[in-house]
């Protein structure tokens, strides 16, 4: 079953009174979540349920669950949690008690600062069902608190709307509709209780009389006094003599230090595993097997360790290069959405998220967004693209703004010293020219056609230097493709914009795309052929030009590739050649509803091309 337009429910993992918790599948981000689905008598519990969740999407902290999305379903709230690896503490109580009353001190101590986590917001959370079976204890034996179906905003003097919890662990006041933080001291005193079974642990014993006292003005009043208290009565008021301090500190010392030795062979393991996915990875993008290239990626990223970047950024990049990059941004967003390890807080990937949305899908705004998220210090380029992405949205300054801002960025691009970041920066700067121009130049009520030729005249000659550049460089086999075709279209824009110096420029811009094609990268550009043909068209090179029109008919490039040779055929009153091409056309889906086909037939029929 698919819920959530994106998630599949793959089994039941625990059911309640309320409420069924599901292992699930994010069809979208290949991931697995754990999906708690609750029912609410009435709608408006529903939507309340939902409210207080989304207080704490917020919240991240290691012994809490993470939640990731929040929804409704068939007047059902729906919350999207982490998928925790472990054992449940009440069944670890049941398979393991030895291991649970060794470890109940710890366990107590990570379960208060959870519940610290909670109560020292701004706006306190109240948990309110703490118990054994919301408790899950990973491999490393820290736990984590998960199911917040529950929880709510402290509100001084307020009543629960309704009362919910467990009987045996709620406290009494709970149970007449009233909660507060000491509602919570109590529900984990009676985890502890249960943890504790024989234990004879005296600081741990005290604790938790004291904590489940019935009246809550003799109970702790803050988890963190709690938590003081244990620490005090663990570490004091026992005499020992000086051999068994001695014993006890090498013992800790050894422990620490065998501890971490275990932890370093496990990062190295994984780190290791990590790389192989990733370069199996690369080997099928380069071999041009995408499928399997994004199954090696998406495998690096759910499935070994998602607070790497290097598998997201050639996820991206795979999206990029496979046509079709808001699939890509999509996934994306998912992630850091859900500040799926840490995506959020990556600044490179946030930044090429950003160039994304700003070259490939023109998209302004969504490139800002990505952009104001981004550490400057880490990103000096950032700043630039942020004040073009916000002029290109809205067009609400004066060119001189841009200009000013051009200049600036070009100065920067000169100044760094790192030959691979000089060489990025200066491919930014020479395709945001590139598109400022494009763009710029379509708003021609706001801007002056000598503002947008200062820009484009200076995306080439940033374009040449990045040329030499690359040619100097290793990094040349990464940026020579885009920078050709960069360079290719501004030579074209030059073009058009100086009559004068046409026929120079286009066979400039012809000489960048013939050596793009000279390099394997797979097929040809859409539309490639066609502009081609435009510039061959442009230099007067007429066989040439007919000579890839016909390319691009054939390679299934579209309407447009017809439409602009049978535009070319008319103004060379070739009649012969332009009917046949216009009968050709005649098969290509959606043709004959353009606006450009049905002028270009209107005037064969005037010309009485069309009779018969």
């Amino acid at each position: 079953m698919i819920i959530g337009e994106k998630y599949r429910l793959i089994r039941p993992l625990k059911k309640g009174g309320m409420s069924t918790v599901y292992l699930a599948e994010d069809l979208r981000l290949h991931m697995k979540w754990a999906i708690k689905v609750i029912s609410c008598d009435e709608p408006y519990l529903t939507d309340a349920v939902i409210s207080e969740a989304n207080v704490l999407r917020s919240i991240k902290h290691i012994n809490l669950v993470r939640i990731t999305d929040i929804f409704k379903w068939e007047d059902k709230a729906c919350l999207v949690m982490e998928y925790v690896e472990g054992k449940n503490l009440s069944d670890l109580i049941r398979a393991n008690p030895e291991l649970a009353e060794r470890n109940a001190c710890d366990f107590s101590l990570q379960l208060m600062r959870a519940l610290k986590a909670l109560h020292e917001r701004k706006n306190p959370v109240i948990y309110r069902d703490m118990k054994p079976e919301n408790i899950m204890v990973r491999p490393d034996l820290t736990v984590c608190l998960i199911d917040f179906g529950t929880s709510k905003k402290y509100e001084k003097g307020g009543e629960d709307s309704v009362s919910l919890g467990t009987r045996r662990y709620a406290a009494p006041e709970q149970l007449k509709g009233i909660t507060d933080v000491r509602s919570d001291i109590y529900s984990l005193g009676k985890t502890m209780e249960r943890m504790a079974g024989d234990s004879r642990n005296r600081a741990l014993r005290a604790v938790i009389k004291k904590a489940v006292n019935p009246e809550p003005g003799k109970r702790y009043q803050t988890v963190d006094s709690m938590e003081k208290d244990l620490k005090r009565r663990m570490g004091f008021g026992r005499r020992l003599l000086a051999f068994s301090v001695v014993t006890v500190c090498l013992l800790i010392v050894a422990s620490a230090l065998y501890y971490g030795y275990l932890q370093k062979q496990k990062n190295v393991l994984v780190a290791d595993a990590y790389r192989k996915t990733v370069e199996e990875g690369n080997e099928a993008m380069y071999d041009g097997d995408l499928s399997l290239a994004e199954k090696y990626y998406t495998r690096a990223i759910v499935e070994i360790n998602g607070y790497e970047h290097e598998a997201y950024l050639r996820l991206l990049k795979l999206y990029r290069k496979a046509g079709v990059p808001l699939d890509g941004l999509d996934r994306m967003d998912g992630y850091i959405g859900s500040g799926y390890g840490d995506t959020d807080k990556m600044n490179d990937l946030l930044f090429e998220c950003g160039l994304t949305a700003f070259e490939d899908l023109r998209d302004f705004k969504k490139a800002a967004s990505y952009f104001s998220g981004i550490d400057r210090k880490e990103y000096p380029e950032t700043e630039y693209l942020l004040n073009i992405s916000d002029y290109l949205s809205s067009f609400d300054k004066e060119p001189l703004f841009y200009l000013r801002n051009m200049r600036d960025f070009r100065d920067y691009t000169d100044r760094v010293a790192e030959t691979g970041r000089r060489i990025k920066s200066k491919l930014i700067f020479t395709d945001m020219c590139l598109i400022l121009s494009e763009e710029a130049g379509r708003k021609r009520d706001r801007d002056s056609s000598k503002e947008v030729s200062a820009v484009l005249t200076e995306g080439y000659c940033q374009g040449k230097e990045l040329m030499k550049l690359l040619e100097d460089n290793t990094y040349g086999e990464e940026y020579e493709r885009q920078s050709l075709n960069m360079m290719s279209a501004i030579c074209r824009l030059l073009g058009e914009k100086y009559p004068e110096k046409r026929r120079e420029y286009f066979k400039e811009a012809l000489s960048y795309m013939g050596m793009a094609d000279l390099l394997e990268e797979g097929e040809c550009e859409p539309g490639r052929y066609t502009a081609m043909a435009k510039l061959y068209q442009g230099i007067g090179d007429d066989r040439n030009a007919c000579l890839f029109y016909k390319k691009a008919e054939s390679s299934g490039e579209g309407a447009n590739a017809y439409t602009e040779h049978m535009k070319y055929l008319e103004s060379k009153k070739r009649y012969g050649e332009l009917l046949k091409v216009y009968k050709d056309s005649l098969s290509v889906d959606g043709i004959q509803e353009t606006k450009e086909f049905q002028k270009l037939t209107k005037n064969m029929e005037n010309m009485e091309l069309l009779k018969g």
